[in-house]
């Protein structure tokens, strides 16, 4: 019996190395019995790491080249342009233009892949000319109801929620990759919307591990023996690592021999007024040190070589994100501790057997921190820190089965 096809289209997948490239390579890298073709365009910066992954476990990959005069024009003017839902828009008829001369048609199921939201633009061209075709419209983010979104002009907001309910109505199956999310976003529509939604998680694949990268210690003091816990990843905006900051300030005050025993290091980009905080409470770079970005199979194996590892989310009334960063800490096996408000992250760090607070309450931090310290320097407690069986329930094949049940049920409304 031959292979199924899946005919895939998203704005990045590797060689690239933006995260929605990487996130997208490990949501179908487990499918068994699928020949999985990913079509993206060439944008940004490439990692041959990453390309040699994708061209070991993809049936094929095809980069659309973008058309010139959007090549000249520079990134931060593109990204200023008044296109909804994003300047992606620009180029939708050329990629729908380019999936018809690649025989999309021939797929048993055709998948749009956000961010960016424009994918789906270019799945509901794909499936006005193929209505025959299952379309399933995948979400790493919500659209129109993003609540981390600032959106003050109510005629855009108007728009980005046409836009979207277009594609709800017209896409067979939405997934989604948490309940939290899911939820959120069925509010706003009818039953037979509803009915469409599915959730399947980010994933972990523990062969990226295997090569690329470098695992050893980063910090200064590096021939020392000290517990070192790692934030992974971007501190902008909401995304603020200063409560965080002045807990550990606080602590050290309670516990000054912490500064001989434990580092907290940051690596990855952080806004300069993150830093100017940093350098305000006159901390020891032994203590937190920041580190700028590295590839992400490195970010990999600095997770691997760490004691315990740091989440930090934006402050809200409820978190309905899952990280994807969250996802590759667990699957690496390491005491977590996250600083969320209630919602996914919460809720998946306590099944774990992490700790968690809010990201804002120094008081709460500093609680939280004195546990998860105290557990991490009795060394023998680490294990009991980590919930083996929720790690699993994350592991490429696990996901892979999930999503293969979904592109089997929509094959089967499809026929019916």
């Amino acid at each position: 019996m031959s292979n199924r096809k899946l005919f895939c289209f998203g704005y990045y997948f590797p060689p690239s190395r933006a995260p929605e490239a990487i996130v997208s390579a490990k949501r179908t890298v487990g499918l068994r019995g699928w020949d999985v073709t990913f079509t993206a365009f060439q944008m940004g910066e490439d990692d041959q790491e990453l390309a040699n992954y994708a061209n070991r476990n993809f049936h094929r990959i095809v980069r659309l080249v973008l058309p010139w005069w959007v090549r000249v024009i520079p990134k931060r003017i593109l990204t200023r342009l008044p296109m909804l839902p994003d300047w992606l828009a620009l180029v939708t008829k050329y990629a729908v233009r380019d999936l018809k001369s690649l025989d999309v048609s021939e797929a048993h199921v055709f998948m749009t892949c956000s961010q960016s939201h424009s994918s789906h633009l270019v799945g509901l061209e794909v499936k006005k000319s193929y209505p025959e075709l299952p379309w399933v419209a995948h979400f790493s983010d919500p659209w129109a109801n993003n609540p981390y979104l600032d959106r003050v002009n109510d005629r855009k907001k108007a728009k980005e929620r046409e836009l979207e309910a277009k594609v709800f109505h017209n896409a067979d199956l939405l997934i989604f990759t948490s309940e939290e999310t899911r939820a959120h976003i069925a509010d706003n529509y009818p039953h037979h919307i509803r009915s469409k939604m599915r959730v399947l998680p980010h994933a972990f694949d523990p062969n990226m591990r295997e090569g690329g990268g470098r695992a050893e210690r980063t910090h200064i003091d590096e021939n020392m023996e000290r517990i070192v816990v790692r934030h992974i990843g971007a501190l902008y905006g909401k995304r603020s690592p200063i409560a965080f900051f002045e807990a550990i300030a606080s602590l050290l005050q309670e516990m000054p021999e912490l500064i001989n025993e434990i580092s907290f290091e940051f690596i990855g980009p952080i806004d300069a007024e993150f830093r100017i905080a940093l350098e305000k409470l006159g901390l020891s770079s032994r203590v937190i040190a920041l580190f700028p970005p590295v590839s992400y199979l490195a970010s990999l194996k600095l997770m691997q070589s760490a004691d315990a590892l740091l989440v930090i989310d934006a402050p809200s009334n409820e978190n309905i994100f899952l990280p994807s960063k969250l996802i590759d800490y667990i699957g690496i096996g390491k005491p977590i501790l996250a600083l969320s408000s209630p919602g996914t992250t919460r809720t998946l760090v306590r099944e774990y057997g992490g700790r968690f607070c809010e990201p804002n309450n120094v008081q709460k931090i500093v609680h939280e921190l004195r546990i998860f310290l105290t557990e991490l320097r009795e060394g023998g407690q680490s294990r009991r820190m980590v919930n083996d069986d929720v790690r699993s329930r994350f592991h490429v094949d696990c996901v892979g089965k999930l999503l293969q049940s979904y592109l089997n049920e929509v094959i089967s409304e499809s026929t019916e």
